[in-house]
């Protein structure tokens, strides 16, 4: 076989199998930290997943990245840097890296290295931040699920001579975390220090929560510490900031299967209780019930227990929650109470209440379940039915079909309202921007070998020139206030100083009239104002349009993918809700009606039974809200209104509906924003007189029937 034979056969050989590399420094300090690399790829889609043996070595931090090369046969890869710190000093060998990818194991060692002692050891002050379950179970091998407990850490590692040297303990920052809810854990008492190892741990810790299901990015964290420039007590200070990297939180709701029909969307461990405010009452005066939800999860979002009893109206109370972040677990209590109206006497009791939630420790549904309890209630002297229920209101039978939906949901409306702008914007930076101004550099070039040229012309010139290539500079007229303004512009200081003392040469000349200057002093004007040129920063361009084109990019953020409504499915819980409704059971009725409004939201009838149901039990705060939520669809439907009208309200009150469709307010908008875009879109010569005005008046108005849309 010939040589390129045998290549290709060694090739395959090595894509076929898992591979792996590791380098490492020659030498190290001890109480020090030396970085290795490593890199390991495999067959396949699956990353390698790489273990650290690190013998002598301890590990400070590791970052790891996995990608998957494309090609005739995919290869998965795995690189990361890991930080490590030895435990003592001398020849000491390599740490040892395994691979593994399946069935597939390799390892890796990176050469000995000479290891010093730690009497030079520099201050070194590593943070990481990482997610961990309070258990501490594999985030990677059992899921997150929406509503569990997962804990935001950031480990702050300091050597001895870092701690000896800190004065106070460093500042932690948390980043911004959209789409959780956090909570601030007990902070950390004291440190930790790994056996055999100079560096201790400090760890600042955050319960969260996922609050949707999907990926969720957590940007990274900063660190901000100060130490001294020497051991005096009274030696300035340099402050250090340091960043984490940034993490990924992937959560899922919980399992489809085996789910309840009564399951409203709890998570945690928890156990209920139901007590009532008095054994004996009479018919008319309400009782109080309290239902107490105890344990472990995000306490606060807990939904209210659903209870439906035929002897009593029921009506929502107050909530009352308490938490206890002191606890590696988030736990806490809620009450929930739950105003009882009598309308029957006689000896009544209130049934075993179920409250259905889902525990991700053990992955499954479980139903906490409160004691029974009985009441007496005695007749009313003047009543004898519950004065204060409200009317039965009769239900929409006929399913209907989706109303159609508003422009301002469609993703088309938002991409032709992020489009209009790029006319404009092409004719605005499609124009040659003319060359930065180098008059008076041009000038004294052309002037350089002119004897005639005055002290007071050069002067003049240079004063120019470096305005042209800084920007306006302003300075009370002395060399030191020069050397100041260059300074601000990013000049380093030696050329400031050359500046600053050939101006005050060129001021004195110009203004006494009895210096002379030297002959190459032209020469030297422009050899500092290319030493100027290389190192000032460079002067910022500002753009008209940059306000608009702003607006026009935020135009984009509404463009997402509404999901379809499932009719078929909202269908079915329609008919079981007006079956419910009929067999008197408001609150199921309510219950199914508002859960078929998430498969269909765009359907008027069931936000119309839905506020039925919730008027019919007494829920006046719900029912209102879904008839909103309907006559949004149909702000002209009069029977909607009819309904909405009963609450109490009008035009004045918060919950007020114009009779306007949404869609007209969207044309306006866009119309608006159409007529802005096309007065800045037209050539200079042809725009009207007014034009600034116009289009602040179009851009305000497009924005005013957005936010009233």
């Amino acid at each position: 076989m010939g040589a390129t034979g045998e290549c290709a056969v060694i090739g395959l050989a090595l894509i076929a199998q898992l591979a792996m590399v590791a380098n490492g420094p020659d030498s190290a300090t001890a109480c020090g930290t030396a970085q290795f690399s490593v890199a390991a790829r495999a067959p396949g889609r699956i990353a390698p997943r790489i273990a650290i043996r690190g013998g002598a070595w301890v590990t400070v931090h590791a970052a790891w990245t996995s990608h998957v090369d494309s090609g005739p046969e995919p290869v998965a890869v795995t690189e990361g840097v890991v930080t490590m710190t030895p435990v003592r000093h001398g020849h000491l060998a390599g740490p040892r890296f395994v691979a593994s990818a399946g069935s597939l194991i390799d390892s890796a060692s990176t050469p000995a290295l000479d290891v010093r002692g730690g009497a030079d050891a520099e201050p070194v002050i590593v943070v990481n931040a990482r997610l961990d379950r309070p258990d501490h179970r594999d985030l990677l091998r059992e899921p997150l699920f929406v509503g569990e407990q997962v804990d935001y850490v950031v480990d702050v590692r300091l050597n001895e001579e870092a701690r000896n040297r800190l004065r106070r303990n460093p500042t932690f920052f948390p980043p911004e975390m959209p789409g959780v809810l956090a909570y601030d854990l007990a902070a950390p008492t004291s440190t930790s220090r790994e056996r055999g190892s100079c560096f201790q741990t400090l760890s600042y810790r955050r319960a969260l929560f996922a609050l949707f299901p999907g990926r969720t990015t957590i940007a990274p964290a900063t660190l901000t510490y100060a130490l001294p420039l020497s051991a005096s007590f009274f030696s300035r200070e340099e402050s250090f900031e340091v960043r984490t990297d940034s993490v990924t939180l992937d959560a899922k709701d919980p399992p489809a299967m085996g789910r309840p029909v009564s399951y409203a969307g709890a998570v945690g461990s928890l156990s209920a209780t139901l007590r009532v405010d008095a054994t004996r009452a009479r018919m008319g005066d309400p009782l109080v019930a309290t239902v107490t939800l105890s344990g472990t999860g995000n306490v606060k979002l807990w939904p209210r227990p659903v209870l439906a009893l035929s002897w009593a109206s029921i009506s929502a109370g107050d909530e009352r929650v308490a938490i206890d972040s002191s606890g590696p677990t988030l736990r806490g209590t809620k009450d929930v109470e739950l105003l009882l109206t009598p309308h029957a006497a006689g000896a009544q009791r209130i049934p075993s209440l179920e409250y259905v939630y889902f525990d991700p420790v053990r992955r499954e549904y479980a139903t906490a379940l409160t004691a029974p309890v009985s009441v007496q209630i005695a007749p009313a002297a003047l009543a004898s039915v519950d004065t204060a229920s409200l009317p039965r209101l009769p239900l929409v039978r006929e399913f209907g079909t989706a109303v159609r939906r508003p422009l301002l949901d469609r993703s088309l409306f938002w991409l032709v309202l992020a489009v209009v702008p790029i006319p404009a914007a092409a004719r605005r930076f499609g124009r040659a921007r003319p060359p930065r101004a180098r008059l008076a550099i041009d000038e004294l070039t052309r002037r350089v070998r002119d004897t005639t040229l005055a002290p007071a012309a050069l002067r003049r010139l240079m004063l120019a020139a470096l305005s042209d290539r800084t920007g306006a500079l302003a300075f009370d007229g002395t060399a030191d206030g020069l050397i100041r303004a260059l300074r601000r512009r990013g000049v380093t200081a030696d050329t400031s100083r050359d500046a600053g003392a050939l101006f005050a040469q060129l001021d004195a000349a110009a203004f006494s009239g009895t210096v002379t200057l030297p002959g190459d002093v032209a020469e030297r004007v422009l050899s500092l104002l290319a030493r100027v040129d290389a190192e000032a920063v460079r002067p910022a361009s500002t753009s008209p349009l940059r306000l608009p084109l702003l607006l026009a990019t935020l135009a984009l953020v509404p463009i997402l993918a509404a999901s379809s409504d499932d009719l078929s499915a909202a269908r079915s819980l329609f008919d079981r809700g007006v079956t419910r409704y009929d067999a008197g059971d408001a609150a199921g009725a309510q219950r199914i009606f508002l859960q078929a409004t998430r498969r269909a939201p765009h359907v008027v009838a069931l936000w119309r039974n839905a506020g039925t149901s919730a008027w019919s039990r007494g829920d006046t705060a719900t029912a209102v809200r879904a008839w909103q939520r309907g006559m949004r669809l149909a702000p002209l439907n009069a029977d909607l209104r009819e309904q909405l009208s009963m609450a109490p309200g009008g035009i004045g009150s918060p919950g007020y509906l114009p009779p306007v469709p949404l869609d007209a307010l969207a044309i306006l908008a866009a119309c608006c924003w159409l007529a802005a875009w096309t007065v800045l879109a037209l050539p200079a010569a042809r725009r009207p007189a007014q034009q600034r005005r116009l289009v602040s008046v179009a851009m305000t108005g497009a924005v005013v029937f957005l936010l009233g849309a």
